[in-house]
């Protein structure tokens, strides 16, 4: 079994009794956050990692044995953008959106389902009270109730609307559409960029302009860079492309590295590059164009 570390537990709630203990399976900064959130309220929070296990049932169980490895109340663990909770003794099950990935705002939807759990009559019984769990190689998903039912409103009373899950673009294909800039030329440019093995991008692109001596200018690339996640991030790739002009039908090769900068839907890169002309051997060197996109993920 992966090893388990106890976070804190506040000297408040030793002096007042502890009413319960929660193991937080996840980063230690969320742990930190709900331990503060809970001062005072007579719960004690223990830190270890997120449950293993193939299946959601299997990963619940984990982190129901954990409670009772621990003596604890519950287990609290997130994955794909839920908040889950199960009481040691199953009698609680419970899953709620994590609208956002902060610390605060863990720390404030888990309070919500620690205070659903210590409401009188449904607060587990104390561990040592509690079976022990199945032997290695049962199934020791059974005693895990499912959700309860929710409560009726009365008539006329409109259920209030569960908030939101928020997506994270780096989980989807993005659509980018801007300018580029550079000494020498200006254009219009698109990409479709898609993420692979979860941990970088690929994009094709495309893009025409003109020189600012008059000259067309058309291009096609494309670039791998990294996997940036949240709102705002700096990403890192590499591109490469073609760039065809009308002034004497010449073909330009051009690399680079992207040096780039997210924040919302807005992104902005600067790309050092070294190319060459095909047709002229030659003519050849260094390079600099920026960009600056709209996102949209598809």
């Amino acid at each position: 079994m992966k090893a388990l570390i106890v976070l804190v537990a506040l000297a408040g709630t030793a002096a007042a009794g502890r009413h319960a203990t929660v193991v937080v399976m996840a980063e230690p900064e969320l742990g930190a956050a709900l331990q503060v959130a809970m001062s005072g309220r007579g719960v004690a929070i223990a830190s270890a990692e997120a449950p293993g296990g193939d299946v959601l049932l299997a990963r619940a169980a984990a982190a129901q044995h954990a409670a009772l490895d621990f003596g604890a109340t519950a287990s609290l663990w997130v994955e794909e953008r839920e908040l889950y909770l199960v009481t040691a003794d199953g009698r609680l099950y419970r899953h709620v959106p994590l609208t956002s990935p902060s610390a605060r705002v863990f720390a404030a939807i888990a309070s919500g389902l620690i205070d659903e759990m210590m409401m009188p009559g449904i607060v587990a019984p104390a561990p040592e009270a509690i079976a022990p769990p199945a032997p290695v190689g049962r199934p020791a998903t059974a005693a895990i109730a499912p959700p309860a039912p929710r409560v009726a409103l009365a008539d006329g009373i409109a259920a209030p609307a569960p908030p939101a899950p928020i997506t994270d673009p780096a989980d989807h294909t993005l659509l980018e559409v801007g300018a580029m800039v550079s000494p020498i030329h200006a254009a219009v440019e698109a990409e479709l960029a898609w993420p692979v093995a979860g941990v970088a991008r690929l994009g094709l692109m495309v893009g025409g302009g003109a020189t600012f001596n008059g000259y067309a200018l058309a291009d096609v690339g494309a670039e791998i860079r990294t996997l940036g996640h949240g709102r705002s991030h700096f990403d890192l790739g590499a591109v490469a492309g073609i760039a065809l002009t009308n002034f004497k039908n010449s073909t330009i090769t051009y690399v680079g590295p992207r040096l780039g900068y997210t924040w919302g839907s807005i992104s902005a890169s600067l790309v050092p590059m070294y190319g060459w002309a095909d047709d002229s051997p030659g003519d050849h060197g260094p390079g600099l164009f920026a960009t600056i996109r709209w996102e949209h993920a598809l």
